[in-house]
């Protein structure tokens, strides 16, 4: 997905005016600047460009799971993903302790839904890699990885707003960046887009990840930001240890947009 620039840049100027309209055909609607590279066109990419964005903490393959392994919570994560109703949790919470095989499975997730052209963004925390700040920056990394569906109504909320990009605020960026575009987005939907947010106990010690569980546990004073209010056809799958802070903020009987389930015993 965040190679597709280039792949279409290469693409169009190998093939001849008729057989790119035959080639866009069927595309999506967001590839349609690259037909007349405007001002306004160059001004998007410039802006998405200049958000902070963390190479390196995307989808492994060499983490997924071994053919045939762990069918049963696949399927029923997948299952969840499908299922577009309204009444269905936003989030999905899979929890056990370390070696239980959490990111295999968000990592083969990620993978399938990557196959079906349905992955938003996958974004993994890494206790080797506290020095990048992942979790100031898990917000500008998605929406970048999100900028093919939400091009058009990203840019817009982050041109002229060098602030927005580079806050360490990521309750505003939150707001902004993902839950209005995709609120936006979502009436001319088809299908559902999964966002895989994997290891998030390894985002540093429990004042690093504060806001972003005030934000998946929907404690935010804003109601506008609130996470129940997310897209149907957006899904989050969360893995992590069950730390006694994220415990705290998840585990919760009221939180009826959170659906978890630990992989200790299975």
């Amino acid at each position: 997905m965040r190679n597709s620039v280039s792949r279409l840049g290469f693409e169009v100027s190998e093939l001849g005016k008729n057989e790119f309209i035959s080639w866009f055909k069927g595309r999506g609607s967001s590839r349609i600047c690259f037909l007349k590279p405007t001002s306004a066109c160059i001004a998007q990419d410039v802006d998405l460009n200049s958000m902070p964005y963390i190479g390196g903490a995307g989808l492994n393959t060499q983490k997924i799971c071994l053919e045939g392994t762990r069918g049963e919570i696949l399927d029923e994560i997948t299952a969840w993903i499908n299922n577009t109703d309204d009444t269905t949790p936003r989030v999905f919470w899979l929890h056990g302790s370390a070696g239980t095989g959490k990111s295999s499975i968000a990592h083969t997730i990620a993978d399938r839904f990557r196959k079906l052209g349905r992955l938003g963004s996958c974004f993994c925390f890494d206790r080797n890699s506290m020095a990048e700040q992942r979790h100031q920056k898990i917000f500008t990394t998605i929406a970048r990885d999100l900028a093919e569906q939400i091009r058009r109504l990203l840019t817009g909320a982050i041109h002229g707003h060098t602030s927005l990009k580079n806050t360490t605020d990521i309750l505003q960026q939150w707001k902004e960046m993902i839950l209005k575009p995709l609120q936006k987005l979502s009436d001319g939907m088809t299908g559902p887009i999964v966002i895989v947010i994997d290891a998030l106990d390894e985002s540093g010690d429990p004042v690093s990840r504060r806001n972003f569980l005030r934000i998946l546990a929907g404690k935010v004073s804003d109601e506008e930001s609130c996470i129940a209010d997310f897209s149907p056809h957006f899904r989050i799958l969360l893995t992590s240890r069950p730390l006694q802070d994220i415990r705290t903020a998840l585990d919760a009987l009221n939180l009826e947009h959170i659906q978890q389930k630990s992989m200790d015993g299975i």
